[in-house]
C-alpha cells in the first residue's frame, strides 16, 4: 500500500479495495489513468528482486504526493539496490547520491545536488526556475 501511495486512503477507500483489485483494467491497462498506470509500473519494478533499477521520468504522471511517497520509498531501496533516476523534474534527484547532468547529449556537470547547484549555472537555473530548496 505504502509503495504503490494508497496510504492516504480513507477507511472506506481501503474497504473498497478488494472490489478495485478485481476492476478490469484493460489490455495493457488501457483502462487505467496515467498516474495509475504509473503508479502501477513503478511499484512492480520496486518490488522486482532484481540488484538495479533505472526509472525513466518515473513520476511525469504523479501528483505531488505521490511523488513524494516514491522519493521516500527510493531512498530506502537505495541502501542495498542501485538505482538510476533519469529525469526532467529535478525534485526527484536532489537527494541522489550522485548526479550526471547532460546537455545536447554532453555530460557537462556530476556531483551531488549541493555541488551542481553551487557550481553549474545552468543546473542552478532549473533547480530556481522549479523552485526547489537548496538547503
Amino acid at each position: 500500500m505504502h509503495i504503490a501511495g494508497l496510504n492516504g486512503w480513507s477507511t472506506r477507500q481501503k474497504g473498497n479495495l478488494y472490489e478495485k483489485i478485481l476492476s478490469v483494467v484493460g489490455e495493457s491497462g488501457k483502462f487505467l489513468s496515467g498516474g495509475q498506470a504509473q503508479r502501477l509500473q513503478i511499484a512492480r519494478a520496486l518490488l522486482r528482486d532484481t540488484p538495479f533499477i533505472i526509472l525513466d521520468e518515473a513520476t511525469s504522471n504523479l501528483d505531488s504526493q505521490t511523488e513524494t511517497v516514491i522519493s521516500q520509498t527510493i531512498q530506502q531501496l537505495k541502501t542495498y539496490k542501485t538505482i538510476i533516476v533519469i529525469a526532467h523534474r529535478l525534485s526527484t534527484i536532489t537527494e541522489a547520491d550522485k548526479i550526471y547532468f547532460i546537455e545536447d547529449g554532453q555530460l557537462t556537470g556530476e556531483g551531488m545536488h549541493r555541488e551542481l547547484y553551487q557550481t553549474h549555472a545552468l543546473y542552478r537555473q532549473y533547480i530556481d526556475q522549479q523552485a526547489i530548496e537548496t538547503t
